[in-house]
């Protein structure tokens, strides 16, 4: 890992197990692991390459920074967002209040970037939903020293376990009998291999798709 990879010493385990619990045993379509709504805590992520960007945030333990304008080509190290500068912002600093809550008031980390996006259909309901699938544990800093040209937020990889959706793999488990694993050691190999299991579905796995939030 890279030398600015954040570790976790400071957080309660037993509040995290807690935690990872209520999301695995609650499959309900109000949950957003299983049935995926972008809102005011979720930030698109526009890249050069989902597997070089996680390599980027796993591998190299590099903090990313997000620049300001639409248009502009993602540079290594920093991260690019498809709405207005005023949005981008606006979600940042609400991701940014809502992840320091939750370290001081529950000592447990919330924030993830994930990678890869399914589309499956429900068993119960026969809706088409859309869930994240590999969850990476991040923190949010707020920065006083920053470019012009960046948002004054950046991202950090926690050196954390990364997961597979939990609530999503227990869901796909119980109506389809499909194991979708744990714990991915190589993002393209994994998403390859989840595509060979939904093939007989007809599902769609959206690779290159990535969030924040």
């Amino acid at each position: 890992m890279g030398s600015g990879v954040q570790k976790l010493s400071d957080f309660s385990i037993s509040r995290k197990i807690e935690l990872w619990k209520g999301k695995l045993l609650d499959i309900s379509l109000k949950n957003r692991l299983v049935n995926f709504r972008e809102g005011s805590l979720h930030l698109k992520v526009l890249h050069n390459g989902a597997g070089s960007l996680y390599r980027e945030v796993v591998n190299e333990g590099r903090r990313l920074t997000f620049a300001k304008g639409q248009a502009v080509q993602p540079r290594q190290g920093t991260l690019n967002s498809p709405y207005s500068d005023r949005e981008t912002h606006g979600k940042l600093y609400k991701m940014y209040l809502s992840a320091n809550e939750s370290i001081m008031e529950q000592a447990v980390n919330t924030l993830y970037m994930s990678f890869g996006m399914l589309e499956y259909e429900d068993k119960e309901s026969g809706s088409v939903l859309r869930a994240p699938l590999v969850l990476v544990p991040m923190s949010i800093e707020r920065r006083k020293d920053f470019a012009k040209s960046s948002h004054p937020f950046s991202v950090l990889f926690l050196d954390d376990d990364i997961h597979t959706n939990p609530a999503l793999r227990h869901k796909l488990q119980s109506q389809y009998d499909i194991d979708i694993g744990d714990e991915p050691e190589d993002l393209d190999e994994y998403l390859q291999s989840v595509r060979e299991k939904i093939l007989p579905h007809g599902w769609a796995l959206e690779s290159e798709e990535v969030y924040i939030g």
